[in-house]
C-alpha cells in the first residue's frame, strides 16, 4: 500500500498543473518543484538503476533546453516549458516522445475547441453572461490555450507503460 503512494504523486500534480493552467493561465513553479522532487523520491523505491536514472535525467535536461529555447522565441510559455521539462524527466526516452506526439494530438483538439468556444462567445453574447470565461475568450486579440492541459493529459497517459510505473507496481517482474 505505502509503496504504491508514489504512483499518485505524477498524476495528482500534473492534474494540479492543467487545473491552474485552465483557471489563471500559469502553471506555478511548486508544481514542477513538486514533480522534480518527487521523481527522485519514487525513483529511490523503486529498485531501478543508475542507467535508468541517467536515461531519465538528460531526457528531463534536453526537454527543459528545448524549453527554454521555445520560451525564448515565444513559442510557448515557461510554465509549459519546465512542466514538459519534469514530465520528460518522469518519463524518459523513448516514452517522452511517444508523450510528445500525444501532446500535440490533445493540443491540436483543445484548440480546435477553443477555436469553436471563441466563435461561439463572439456570435452569441448571452453565453458570455451565464459562462465569465467566454468573456474574456471572446475579448482576447491572441488565440491563448491552456496548453499545461494538453501536456497533462498526454503525460499522463503514457505514465502506464514508463519504467518507474512499472518497477513501483511489480509489473516488469
Amino acid at each position: 500500500m505505502l509503496l504504491s503512494l508514489p504512483l499518485y504523486v505524477f498524476p495528482l500534480c500534473m492534474l494540479a498543473a492543467a487545473v491552474s493552467d485552465i483557471r489563471k493561465f500559469i502553471i506555478p513553479n511548486s508544481v514542477s518543484l513538486a514533480l522534480i522532487a518527487g521523481f527522485f523520491v519514487c525513483f529511490a523505491v523503486s529498485g531501478l538503476g543508475f542507467d535508468v536514472l541517467l536515461n531519465h535525467v538528460l531526457t528531463g535536461l534536453g526537454m527543459l533546453a528545448v524549453g527554454i529555447a521555445l520560451f525564448a522565441f515565444r513559442v510557448c510559455g515557461a510554465g509549459d516549458s519546465k512542466l514538459l521539462a519534469a514530465g520528460a524527466l518522469w518519463l524518459g526516452w523513448p516514452l517522452f516522445g511517444t508523450a510528445l506526439i500525444y501532446i500535440a494530438l490533445f493540443g491540436g483538439a483543445l484548440s480546435i475547441g477553443i477555436i469553436g468556444a471563441r466563435m461561439v462567445a463572439r456570435y452569441v453574447p448571452q453565453l458570455s453572461s451565464v459562462f465569465p470565461p467566454m468573456a474574456r475568450l471572446a475579448a482576447a486579440e491572441k488565440l491563448i490555450a491552456p496548453y499545461g492541459v494538453a501536456i497533462a493529459v498526454g503525460s499522463i497517459w503514457v505514465f502506464p507503460q514508463s519504467a518507474l510505473f512499472q518497477a513501483l507496481t511489480g509489473a516488469a517482474s
